[in-house]
């Protein structure tokens, strides 16, 4: 039965205008307005067809089956992790119950979480990159011992730990650092070795604490140094000390009983804990952890019997010991904090302060005397040797940042820029030019900078690694 049409409030003019039609009788006020006849015999417009929904009943039913599949996927994916949960319930069930202020600990704990390594002979062939490059002037690792271990890993498994799996991961990322982009496969990478040590960071500073927990986080903090922020490398450097103290690394007394080949290892990998920590110090303006008092193990040697920390020219007629020189560049780093930037009462001192400039540009000078010409920066800027321009330019720089600290040579100086500026107003206003008065050992400064800024430009790639 067809609908009943409805009947048409609205007069013949009102309807075409489309406007209000008040109904008033007889005419209504819009017809009086235009003088038109009010008639209501204007034929009605037909009412638009509603559009037919486009889902038809074959779309609804795809998609009714398309749920009824995503559910039956849930609720398998939800029976599994109640029958994983059950499992791990009753492990825990098994273990002794602790109470609420008590640790558990277990150097195995993060074996559940899969200690994966690269194939033996590409790892083998990282940690001996590491051993050419970084190790031989910075000896953190006994070379015959570390690829024991790494041989170790993978011809025992059931005898691994997360210390060993840790500290081949600190060396393979070492090791990429020196390792040329196009030469690096594609999986690997110095981050990726990096996160996956840190993954295990609590393990080892909760654990019993070796020296290959102490070499592992001194790696890191190594690696650290490289980032814009130093916030990560200055919170490990003082674990990595502590735990050395602990071990009683930085004390002659406790290695009697030792081999000299373990004694010797571990006297260097104190002494780089102490570099690196000298270090972070002059960067972060901060104290350095480790007081020299407390140290009485002897200096590293100055011809070590198996030649670790020594540098040769090319036709090996000079060599210089770059691990004791840089020692010995660590503790003039520490004497710079305590004369210029702490703030005991001494050092504020005018009179102690010059002394202390005088004493230090003599420990400076010293230093740098002790360096043969064939190691100096013009002749490593033109031996052309990248390897030896790398660390050079990192311990020249270190050298000049001690310099120019004593200098008060730095835009930060509250002194030193006012009296530039005072200078250059006088010369011109009074036209007058006056030598102006210069910081003690301000020529060696600029004589040595000159110089090192040769061997920088020679120094073609200047990653992150170029710190350390």
């Amino acid at each position: 039965m067809p609908p009943a049409q409805m009947t048409r409030k609205a007069c013949d003019v009102c309807y075409r205008k489309r406007i209000r039609c008040d109904g008033q009788k007889p005419r209504c006020s819009h017809c009086v307005l235009y003088k038109s006849d009010c008639t209501f015999q204007a034929t009605s417009r037909k009412a638009a067809i509603r559009k037919q929904s486009n889902r038809t009943a074959a779309a609804l039913q795809s998609q009714v089956q398309s749920l009824e599949t995503s559910l039956d996927e849930a609720q398998q994916r939800i029976k599994e992790l109640e029958e994983r949960l059950t499992q791990k319930s009753s492990l825990q069930s098994a273990q002794p119950q602790l109470g609420e202020y008590d640790v558990s600990y277990s150097g195995r704990a993060s074996l559940d979480l899969g200690l994966e390594l690269p194939p033996q002979h590409e790892a083998l062939s990282g940690v001996n990159k590491f051993l050419a490059t970084f190790n031989t002037i910075l000896p953190l690792f006994h070379p015959q011992r570390l690829l024991s271990r790494v041989n170790s890993w993978y011809e025992r498994p059931h005898q691994r730990d997360t210390s060993t799996w840790a500290a081949i991961n600190v060396v393979l990322s070492l090791a990429y650092r020196h390792i040329p982009d196009e030469e690096k496969p594609p999986n690997y990478s110095t981050l990726h070795f990096m996160n996956k040590a840190q993954s295990v960071l609590n393990d080892i500073m909760l654990g019993d604490s070796s020296l290959l927990d102490v070499q592992t986080i001194v790696g890191m903090v190594v690696l650290l140094q490289a980032t814009s922020d130093l916030k990560p490398a200055s919170a490990l450097i003082p674990i990595a000390l502590r735990l050395a103290h602990g071990l009683q690394l930085h004390s002659r007394s406790n290695s009697d009983h030792l081999s000299a080949s373990k004694t010797l290892e571990r006297d260097r990998v104190f002494w780089i804990a102490y570099i690196l920590d000298r270090d972070i110090s002059m960067r972060t303006k901060l104290p350095p952890i480790q007081s020299q008092n407390d140290v009485s193990i002897d200096w590293p040697s100055a011809t070590p019997t198996d030649g670790a920390g020594m540098l040769y020219t090319a036709d090996n007629s000079s060599s210089f010991n770059f691990f004791l020189s840089r020692v010995q560049l660590a503790h003039i780093q520490g004497e710079v904090y305590e004369a210029m930037l702490s703030k005991s009462p001494t050092a504020s001192d005018a009179y102690v302060r010059f002394d202390n400039v005088t004493r230090i540009h003599q420990m400076l000078d010293d230093w740098l005397a002790r360096i043969p010409f064939e190691f100096s920066p013009s002749a490593i800027t033109q031996s052309g040797n990248a390897n030896l321009q790398r660390a050079f330019g990192v311990l020249y720089s270190s050298h000049l940042t001690c310099r120019s600290v004593v200098c008060k040579a730095h835009a930060m100086e509250s002194q030193w820029i006012p009296s530039l500026q005072d200078f250059g107003r006088k010369a011109v206003e009074q036209g007058v030019v006056t030598a102006p008065r210069l910081p003690v050992g301000w020529h060696k400064l600029v004589h040595e900078s000159r110089e090192y800024i040769e061997l920088f430009i020679a120094i073609n790639r200047k990653d992150p690694a170029f710190i350390w």
